[in-house]
């Protein structure tokens, strides 16, 4: 990925923006449900994705390989 693209995930995936998202689809549902209507799938699905990003955040190639050394060092320990 580029450096721009790497940049836009992390700030898209930072957790506060994820916790905004989760506000905003949160008020959407609840304005929704004070006019009576339908919750559309599409509100669903965009709950279900902030809900995902919130617990399982973005890692970079870099992180996931950092944790991942990590964790093999500590197996050959014992």
């Amino acid at each position: 990925l580029s450096i721009r693209r790497q940049r836009q995930m992390c700030i898209r995936d930072s957790p506060e923006s994820v916790q905004e998202d989760l506000r905003q689809v949160g008020e959407k549902i609840a304005n929704l449900l004070k006019e009576g209507q339908e919750i559309p799938d599409e509100v669903y699905v965009q709950l279900y994705v902030t809900k995902l990003r919130l617990t399982y955040p973005h890692k970079s190639k870099s992180q996931i390989r950092a944790e991942l050394t990590a964790k093999v060092q500590k197996q050959r320990e014992i």
